[in-house]
């Protein structure tokens, strides 16, 4: 089900009120000036109660993010990415949006305006943004000036810039 965008029309009294889950997504388009064919009719159950189902031959190709420098492949979740669920990648992944959810990855970076709140585990770590959650690495935890980590950490080594955050308990060394 989506929500409605801020500032548009609130829902009709026979639609549920969207759960604070929902996807937001903007149905206007900047298409020009020309008017908008009226949509065909549809029972109102199926509007009401209609919801996308994965299927297994949709697969999203990774997202190629402009402006980084390359390091070799991974995955990039962007600014307006919202996740709630585990993810897990055996490569590298940058966060730009916020993940409600575990994350696991070999090299991981958490972005200025990015937000994780689950448990992290990764080899190599680089927060620029802000974790709210344990945190293990087995090689070097970085946190920029930016970044704050709220939660116990075990690492191999660690890197805080001043002005960055850690709050919790912390255990260095490899084990």
């Amino acid at each position: 089900m989506f929500k409605r965008k801020k500032g548009s029309e609130p829902a009709p009294a026979d639609e549920p009120a969207a759960e604070e889950d929902d996807v937001d997504v903007d149905l206007e388009s900047d298409a020009g000036d020309e008017p908008e064919p009226e949509p065909a009719p549809q029972p109102e159950a199926a509007a009401t109660t209609a919801k996308a189902a994965p299927t297994p031959a949709a697969k999203a190709a990774p997202a190629k993010a402009v402006g980084l420098p390359s390091r070799g492949v991974g995955s990039f979740l962007t600014d307006d990415t919202h996740i709630v669920g585990a993810v897990t990648t055996r490569g590298s992944l940058t966060v730009a949006g916020e993940v409600e959810g575990d994350v696991r990855a070999e090299n991981l970076t958490i972005e200025r305006d990015a937000e994780v709140k689950g448990d992290v585990r990764a080899v190599r770590l680089d927060v620029r943004g802000r974790i709210k959650g344990n945190v293990q690495t087995t090689g070097k935890l970085s946190i920029a000036a930016s970044g704050s980590v709220v939660g116990n950490v075990r690492a191999g080594s660690v890197v805080v810039e001043d002005g960055g955050t850690l709050d919790g308990r912390f255990m260095m060394g490899k084990k």
